[in-house]
């Protein structure tokens, strides 16, 4: 192998895992800021709300590199919940008891936190 291949595979390393570094942050903070804006009665639907990497869900401090997959979702371990997540994410009503909540709360906190990509690449490319 000569030595350009390896840098090329150096490189290629480097930012695979600085993409998959920033897109993992990116749904965690997607996941903060929609904790924030989810409507709240009981609670239970704010609770859901789970950063799944590659398939698995994991804690905040327990992210794995590599995956690639990375899903933010709400309700996802309890149909209840879920049918639940789906109407408030998508319907809005007259009246929510916590000020600042209300619907496409995950739609909103994704579009908030893609509006700043380029910086998370940059920070995980450090």
């Amino acid at each position: 192998m000569s030595r350009a291949n390896l840098n090329i595979e150096k490189w290629a390393y480097k930012y695979a895992t600085a993409i998959d570094l920033a897109l993992q942050r990116m749904a965690q903070d997607t996941l903060t800021v929609a904790k924030q804006n989810v409507p709240y009665d009981t609670g239970a639907l704010q609770h859901s709300g789970q950063v799944s990497f590659g398939g698995k869900t994991i804690a905040h401090s327990n992210a794995v590199q590599g995956s690639h997959h990375h899903e933010v979702s709400f309700g996802k371990n309890d149909s209840d919940v879920q049918a639940y997540a789906s109407i408030q994410e998508n319907t809005q009503f007259g009246n929510y008891t916590t000020p600042g909540t209300g619907p496409h709360f995950l739609k909103d906190a994704a579009n908030k936190v893609f509006d700043n990509a380029m910086n998370y690449l940059k920070q995980a490319a450090r």
